[in-house]
């Protein structure tokens, strides 16, 4: 209990601390804590992205040309020993990790839809929005998760370990279960609900 307390205190000192790195956190504009899932909106243009070098054919993410989003068609399930081999999950790490120098910025919209996850969803994006989505689940964290920020530091989040400039996350509702079972050893350890560093 003590661990998750340490955990969401960290987390919530990270978040605070994000906003001055250019990492914008927006509360949903819908009173609810939880998005619904909404149908396609009217005039949605979706295009299969498993033709592409990022798609795998099963995945549950388009790319809807009418509002210039990627966009999750339904709910997900990423577990740790699947992840790897998971179509959907491919296609995102495919698209948004690793973004820290994109030129052109890219927005994952979940539009109300859940992940539910074992793993985290990246270890680093960057110039990227994410919106309208519900991450659920239980990680259990191993050394081999972290991602090395520099040769003392270490992070983990949830959305992602680190966040580069610009970031924004908006409507995103995270409810995962984290327990750390590694040790860090003399490094400084990040952990975030939302990101770990940034």
């Amino acid at each position: 209990m003590s661990k998750r307390i340490i955990s969401l205190v960290i987390g919530l000192a990270i978040c605070v601390s994000s906003l001055a790195f250019g990492i914008v956190i927006k509360k949903a504009s819908d009173s609810n804590d939880v998005f619904a899932a909404d149908s396609m909106k009217d005039g949605a243009v979706l295009e299969n992205i498993a033709a592409t070098t990022v798609g795998d054919a099963g995945s549950l993410l388009a790319y809807d040309k009418s509002i210039g989003e990627y966009v999750l068609t339904d709910d997900v399930t990423i577990t740790k020993s699947g992840a790897s081999g998971n179509p959907t999950y491919k296609a995102l790490l495919g698209i948004f990790e690793g973004t820290a120098d994109a030129t052109d910025s890219k927005t994952l919209n979940g539009l109300g839809h859940t992940i539910t996850t074992e793993v985290a969803l990246f270890d680093e994006i960057g110039n990227c929005n994410i919106k309208n989505l519900n991450v659920v689940g239980s990680i259990t964290v191993e050394n081999s998760d972290l991602v090395t920020v520099s040769d003392t530091q270490t992070a983990f989040g949830v959305i992602a370990a680190v966040a580069y400039n610009p970031v924004t996350l908006e409507g995103v509702n995270v409810d995962v279960d984290v327990t750390y079972t590694g040790n860090s050893g003399s490094n400084s350890l990040f952990v975030g609900g939302l990101i770990g560093y940034g």
